[in-house]
C-alpha cells in the first residue's frame, strides 16, 4: 500500500516537517512518562521515610517504656537498700515488656519499602530489634538511640546499604552478648539458682 497522490504532492520540506512532528509526540510521551514515574518513585520514597520516622519515634518509646518498666512505682522509698537493690537488677536483666508497637512499626516501614535494597535493610533491621531484647535493659537503654541515629544516617545517605546491613548484624550480635554476660554474672553472684530460674521464666 502506498501514499500514492498525496505523498507525491508532499515536498522534502514537508516530510521533514512530518517527521520532526512525530518525533517531538514521541518525545513527549517519553518525557510524560518518566516523569509520573519519577513523580510515583519521589512519593513512595517520601512514604518510606515517613514510615521510617515512625520507627524512630517507636524507638524513642521504647527506651522510656523500658526505663519505666525497671523503675517500679515503689521506688518512691529511696533510701530503701532493698528498693535500690531490685531496682539495679531489672536494669541488669535482659527483655523488658513487650515491644509489640516498636516491630508492627517496623513491618509496616518494610511494606512501604520502595526498592529491593530497601527491603534488604529493613529485614536487618527488623532482625536487629527483635533481638534487641536480648541485651539487658540498660543497654536497650543506651543504645535504642544510637540505632535511631543509624537509620538516619542510612537515609540521608551517611551510610550505605551495605554498611547499614552490616552495623544491624552487629547490633544483633551485640545484643547477644550482653544478655550473655549478664547471665553469667548473676550466675556467679546468685549461683546455679539463678540458671534455673532464667530457664524457668523462657
Amino acid at each position: 500500500m502506498t501514499l500514492g497522490p498525496f505523498a507525491d504532492a508532499l515536498t522534502a520540506s514537508d516530510w521533514f516537517a512530518f517527521l520532526g512532528v512525530l518525533v517531538a509526540a514521541i518525545l513527549g510521551v517519553l518525557v510524560a512518562v518518566w516523569g509520573q514515574w519519577v513523580a510515583r518513585r519521589a512519593a513512595n520514597v517520601e512514604r518510606f521515610d515517613a514510615a521510617l520516622a515512625g520507627v524512630i519515634v517507636a524507638l524513642g518509646k521504647r527506651a522510656t517504656e523500658l526505663d519505666e518498666w525497671a523503675s517500679p512505682a515503689e521506688v518512691a522509698v529511696v533510701g530503701s537498700l532493698g528498693m535500690r537493690a531490685t531496682r539495679d537488677a531489672r536494669f541488669g536483666d535482659a527483655g523488658g515488656p513487650v515491644d509489640i508497637e516498636l516491630q508492627t512499626a517496623v513491618e509496616a516501614a518494610w511494606l512501604v519499602a520502595p526498592g529491593r535494597k530497601d527491603r534488604e535493610c529493613m529485614d536487618a533491621l527488623s532482625a536487629a530489634v527483635y533481638n534487641f531484647k536480648e541485651g539487658t535493659v540498660q543497654w536497650q537503654i543506651d543504645s535504642l538511640a544510637r540505632l535511631a541515629a543509624d537509620i538516619r544516617a542510612w537515609r540521608t545517605g551517611t551510610l550505605s546499604p551495605n554498611h547499614f546491613r552490616y552495623g544491624m548484624e552487629t547490633w544483633s550480635g551485640a545484643a547477644f552478648g550482653v544478655g550473655a554476660r549478664a547471665k553469667e554474672s548473676a550466675v556467679e553472684i546468685l549461683g546455679p539458682a539463678a540458671s534455673k530460674s532464667d530457664k524457668a521464666q523462657q
